[in-house]
């Protein structure tokens, strides 16, 4: 899999994650769990934004390669996730 496949997909999972949390905001009427909610969603939409400048760095000035190999894939070398 491309270093730029891997990041759409990243990015689908993002938009995802982000999707829930604003639908779980929209549904509570728990104002803290609403503000949660949609910070979390805020915070994933500015990383999906921050890997989307990437991604466009990837397909102008890299050129393609292949994640095979001994090399870890992006998924397998992700940081562990801050807690908010």
């Amino acid at each position: 899999m491309t270093v730029e496949t891997e990041l759409q997909r990243v990015q689908s999972m993002l938009k995802t994650a982000s999707g829930s949390l604003a639908t779980f905001a929209l549904q509570t009427k728990d104002k803290d769990a609403k503000g949660f909610y949609m910070g979390a969603a805020q915070q994933l939409d500015a990383i999906n934004d921050q890997l989307s400048e990437r991604l466009e760095t990837v397909r102008t000035e890299e050129p393609p390669s292949n994640v095979a190999g001994g090399s870890p894939s992006l998924l397998q070398r992700r940081r562990p996730i801050k807690k908010l």
